[in-house]
């Protein structure tokens, strides 16, 4: 008994007043902590910015600390449960029987961007590129590996930089916590450097400039190449010459030889003269006859078609009976051949004996002897039996072939 009054006009003072206890029971409120709708973008936690509502307090009783998290981190449509609470009634919280309600939740992607970087390379037939992507928008300990960026194109000239699809965004989900976005940047690939070099030549003349040899080629990248290399002497004239690429080469880049910047460097190279050995034809004549024409035989060696020779043969000069040197003269095919002259005879010889008609007066006969015919086809060193004196046979000189010379 916790309180009572006695009425008995003596205050209860006429009663000896005992009290007597009984059983009682106090059953336990029921307190109910209900989570509460919410949302939020991916943060890498579970927590939650909502407070769970209370129902159920007794008095001045409270509930401390409530808080509310999801049922994972991860994006996606999730649960919401009263995480953390501290019932304040004296008691621990024995007065009460808490219960606690869920609620529906959502936790919205994250927003990933992925950067590529500004760069530049020279030329090298990919489109990998040096930078590394920057990263803005993971959360907690989430990373983002694999990071690579490219050009949209191998070629030379202004290009645009992406993020290479290789990435891996590790959040422990697969990436699913994040919307990815890229950003591309500007870049730009310069023309790499090839050197074609002509290499070093000789050959006889033939009229054309066209040179032996392939050049060789430095600096050419991946699987591109170079076809259709010849070279050419800078002249088609004998002598010390320069050897160049020719420009019908091609560049095999994909690119119609765009990608590369070529410089060209010549070699030296030497045209020898064309040899041909030349002979002249052997002469002769009468001494005091005009000189038959001078000819040549080409014994070896050819002249380039639309070549000559030109010029003239000559000799020693001389009139009288003997052997001369046919000489080469002024004959020449020009400054591309060397001749190889081998020098002739010319043979003046004398003229054939003639013997003068010198009439003779035959007193006894009363009448002019003409001398008998004379051979005059054989030189004087043919004939014979010229040397008698001419009274002896008979008025005139008998002269007959002889055993010595011949026609000539």
């Amino acid at each position: 008994v916790s309180a009572y009054t006695v009425n008995d006009g003596n205050s209860g003072g006429n009663y000896a007043v005992s009290t007597n206890t009984a059983l009682g029971t106090i059953s336990k409120v029921a307190l109910t902590l209900a989570a509460v709708t919410a949302t939020k973008t991916y943060d890498a936690n579970m927590a939650s910015s909502g407070a769970p509502t209370v129902s159920g307090l007794i008095g001045s009783d409270s509930v401390t600390g409530l808080s509310q998290a999801y049922d994972s981190r991860n994006a996606g449509a999730r649960t919401l449960s009263v995480s953390a609470y501290t019932v304040n009634d004296g008691n621990s919280g024995g007065n009460y029987t808490v219960s606690t309600n869920t609620a529906v939740g959502t936790i919205s992607k994250a927003a990933l961007t992925l950067a590529a970087v500004t760069a530049s390379k020279t030329y090298d037939a990919t489109t990998t590129s040096a930078g590394a992507p920057t990263v803005t928008g993971l959360a907690g300990a989430d990373t983002v590996t694999g990071l690579s960026q490219v050009y949209d194109s191998r070629n030379a000239g202004a290009r645009t930089l992406s993020v290479s699809g290789g990435y891996t965004v590790s959040d422990g989900n697969s990436g699913g916590n994040y919307t990815v976005s890229t950003q591309t940047a500007a870049g730009a690939i310069s023309k790499a450097a090839l050197t074609l070099t002509a290499v070093t030549a000789s050959k006889t003349y033939d009229g054309g400039v066209a040179a032996a040899g392939t050049p060789t080629s430095a600096g050419l990248k991946g699987s591109d190449t170079v076809t259709g290399l010849s070279q050419v002497f800078d002249s088609q004239n004998a002598g010390t010459r320069i050897v160049s690429v020719s420009p019908g080469y091609a560049v095999n880049d994909g690119h119609g030889g765009g990608n590369y910047t070529v410089t060209l460097n010549t070699a030296s190279g030497v045209i020898a003269q064309r040899i041909l050995a030349l002979s002249a034809d052997n002469k002769d004549k009468l001494a005091g006859a005009v000189d038959p024409p001078l000819t040549w035989t080409l014994n070896s060696g050819t002249l380039v078609s639309g070549d000559s020779l030109t010029g003239d043969l000559t000799r020693d000069p001389g009139e009288g009976v003997g052997l001369y040197a046919i000489l080469r003269g002024n004959l020449s095919a020009g400054a591309n051949y060397q001749i190889n002259f081998t020098n002739g005879e010319f043979e003046v010889r004398p003229k054939p004996f003639e013997t003068p008609i010198i009439p003779i007066i035959v007193e006894t006969l009363g009448y002019i002897i003409a001398p008998p015919a004379i051979r005059v086809d054989l030189p004087l060193s043919g004939l014979s039996g010229c040397t008698k004196d001419m009274e002896e046979q008979g008025g005139s000189a008998n002269c007959e072939p002889g055993s010595v010379g011949g026609a000539s």
